[in-house]
C-alpha cells in the first residue's frame, strides 16, 4: 500500500489496502484526564472537576502517560476525533491506573496531573479506512504504519511528539505503548528529555 501524509507520499509497503492517507486535521489531541492523589494511605485517580473542588491539594507534579496512536474508539463513526484514550482503554485508565505497580515510585507528598499522550495522533491502525472496504485492522498494520510515520526521515510527527513532551515537562513518564513500538518510542522520549521513561507498563487496553 502507498502511505500518504497531508498529501505527501511517504512509502510503499505490503498491506491490506492499495493506499492509506492521513490528514493532520484528523489528529486526536493530548488530554489531561485527571489527577493521581495519595490520601487515606492509598493512591486514587480522580477527575479534573473533583480535583478542582478538593480542599486537600498538595504540590502538583506532572505525569505523562504515553500510549501509541488512536484506534477505533478514539474517533466517532464519522471519523471525528474524540479523545486519546476512549472505550475500554479509557475505562481501564480511570478505574485501574492508581493500582498499577508504578505508583510505588511516586512521591506521596505530591499530587500528579496525568496527561495522556499518543506519540502519533492519527489512526495508525487504519481502522476506518479498512472498515470502508470490508477489511479488518491487525497489530501488524498498526506497527508498520506507526514506524513509517514515526521514522526520523519523515521527521514531523516524531519531532512533534518530542516538542509536545518537552513542553509538558513531566516529572514522571509512564511508557504504556505496545510491545511492537515501545523501544522506538522509548528512544524518542530519551531524545526529548535526556532521560528514559521512569516506568513501563503494558497498554491500558489489557490492564
Amino acid at each position: 500500500m502507498d502511505i500518504f501524509l497531508n498529501g505527501s507520499f511517504l512509502k510503499t509497503v505490503n498491506g491490506p489496502l492499495s493506499q492509506v492517507s492521513f490528514n493532520l486535521q484528523d489528529s486526536v489531541q493530548d488530554e489531561v484526564r485527571g489527577y493521581l492523589v495519595y490520601q487515606n494511605s492509598i493512591w486514587s485517580f480522580i477527575g479534573i472537576f473533583q480535583y478542582a473542588v478538593s480542599m486537600c491539594k498538595k504540590q502538583c507534579k506532572k505525569l505523562a502517560l504515553i500510549l501509541e496512536s488512536p484506534h477505533k474508539d478514539e474517533y466517532s463513526d464519522s471519523y471525528v476525533p474524540l479523545r486519546p484514550a476512549n472505550g475500554k482503554t479509557g475505562n481501564n485508565i480511570n478505574q485501574k491506573l492508581s493500582n498499577r505497580a508504578f505508583v510505588r515510585k511516586l512521591d506521596k507528598e505530591s499530587d500528579y496531573q496525568v496527561l495522556i499522550m499518543n506519540p502519533i495522533q492519527v489512526q495508525c491502525s487504519c481502522y476506518h479506512q479498512l472498515r470502508a472496504v470490508g477489511r479488518k485492522s491487525t497489530p501488524q498494520t498498526t506497527n508498520t504504519v506507526f514506524r513509517i510515520l514515526f521514522n526520523k526521515k519523515n521527521g514531523n510527527l516524531r519531532d512533534g511528539f518530542k516538542q509536545r513532551i518537552v513542553q509538558y515537562n513531566p516529572d514522571f513518564v509512564l511508557n504504556c505503548s505496545t510491545y511492537g513500538v515501545k523501544a522506538v518510542i522509548e528512544t524518542s522520549i530519551y531524545e526529548a528529555l535526556n532521560r528514559h521513561s521512569d516506568s513501563k507498563d503494558v497498554h491500558p487496553s489489557v490492564w
